[in-house]
């Protein structure tokens, strides 16, 4: 890795040797900057990996202030030349933020091996630092497409809300909490009426639009929440009404009956009414240890059921 070098001091005849020897240097790229006043405009310009400046005056200590408060330079080394410079000088430099104090008496090789050390000590961390941002980059757009994956594997394609699957693991956790809580848990299943015959005479690019409607009320009707609804299969929809009782559950379920109608979306095939309607089955409980999960919603499934079978449109209520 090529050094950088920045030169911030008007060479003393005790200086130039090391000046030279640095030139000279094939790895070593050297600015020369005699004006300490534009020091700063220089360095930012050219990012050095190391700054090397006399220790005279105390405008020398001033400008090493400068360095360590300033954003972009303040972890570039800065090495101190001096001749014979008291200790106490010295030291108040290292408190100052200096990085090395090079006699210039030094003899080449070890001038050159100090400012390698340094320029390579810092090259290294700002390479770090380009790793650890880029993989932390990296990280975070993996973390936002895995959530996004998540996201679109628990949602159902065409209508946007939960799927099947995502409603199951759902479910399973309410259930178990209903039971630890002893509190009710409702389960409300609707079913589109005569959706073949809509999607046989609308055609399916309707029936898909019909669908999105539906679950675009469902998620209006439902406004706690803790509700749940999700698309269990071709027409049918499910909605989890935790902490319900069967009066509200049944509510909720002639709400949402009433809303899909007021919709009015013309079904002429329909032997229910001209227009667009839902069956719906409700089941509701207050889950105990003989109880199995997947009992409360067959009752809901075996109450819609029973609401076709008496003539659609309308709410049957089950119990387990």
């Amino acid at each position: 890795m090529s050094a950088i070098i920045l030169w911030v001091t008007k060479a003393s005849k005790s200086q130039q040797h090391i000046l030279r020897t640095l030139q000279s240097a094939t790895e070593m790229v050297v600015y020369v900057c005699n004006n300490e006043q534009q020091a700063i405009q220089i360095a930012e310009n050219i990012k050095p990996s190391v700054i090397l400046q006399s220790m005279q005056g105390t405008h020398s200590l001033d400008l090493l202030r400068t360095y360590r408060a300033h954003t972009l330079l303040a972890h570039i080394p800065v090495i101190m030349l001096g001749l014979h410079a008291p200790k106490p000088i010295r030291d108040y430099a290292f408190f100052r933020g200096c990085s090395d104090y090079i006699e210039t008496t030094t003899n080449k090789q070890e001038l050159l091996t100090r400012i390698r050390l340094q320029s390579t000590a810092y090259l290294q961390r700002l390479q770090f630092i380009d790793a650890k941002n880029s993989f932390e980059t990296t990280t975070a757009k993996l973390e936002a497409c895995q959530k996004t994956l998540k996201n679109v594997s628990s949602l159902d394609a065409l209508t946007g809300i939960a799927n099947r699957q995502t409603f199951s693991q759902h479910y399973e956790r309410e259930w178990s909490r209903a039971l630890r809580e002893t509190e009710p848990l409702s389960v409300l299943i609707a079913n589109i009426d005569h959706f073949k015959a809509y999607n046989d005479h609308y055609g399916y690019k309707q029936g898909d639009a019909c669908l999105k409607h539906i679950a675009q009320v469902i998620q209006k009707v439902l406004q706690r929440p803790t509700d749940f609804c999700a698309r269990y299969c071709g027409e049918e929809f499910i909605i989890l009404l935790p902490a319900t009782t069967a009066k509200g559950g049944m509510y909720i379920a002639e709400k949402l009956r009433k809303a899909v109608m007021d919709l009015n979306i013309p079904h002429q095939h329909s032997e229910t009414q001209p227009c667009l309607t839902l069956s719906l089955g409700l089941s509701t409980t207050s889950p105990m240890l003989k109880h199995k999960s997947r009992d409360l919603i067959r009752a809901a499934d075996h109450a819609r059921f029973e609401a076709k079978r008496q003539g659609r449109n309308r709410l049957i209520c089950k119990g387990i």
